[in-house]
């Protein structure tokens, strides 16, 4: 018969506390994913564009700042749901 192991109750802090740890790191990986896609677009697609100081790239700022601020927000309340539980 497999017996199972019931972990200790400092090791299920500890399990938790690194699930938290991983995702604050994904939570703050998003932010350089997001700056490093707008860096790409500025720098790559506008001035292609030649949409550089044109207001033809003002609705690119609003869904990338709409979409950072729902990234912040979402990682904000999923790491006070975690660290008040």
């Amino acid at each position: 018969m497999r017996q199972t192991k019931t972990l200790p109750e400092n090791e299920l802090g500890l399990e938790k506390i690194t699930r938290t740890r991983n995702v604050f790191l994904v939570w703050m990986f998003g932010f350089f994913v997001f700056l490093s896609f707008d860096l790409f677009v500025e720098g790559i697609v506008f001035e292609w564009l030649a949409w550089n100081g044109t207001k033809k790239n003002d609705w690119f700022f609003v869904l990338w700042w709409g979409a950072v601020m729902a990234w912040f927000f979402h990682g904000v309340f999923t790491l006070y749901e975690r660290c008040s539980q």
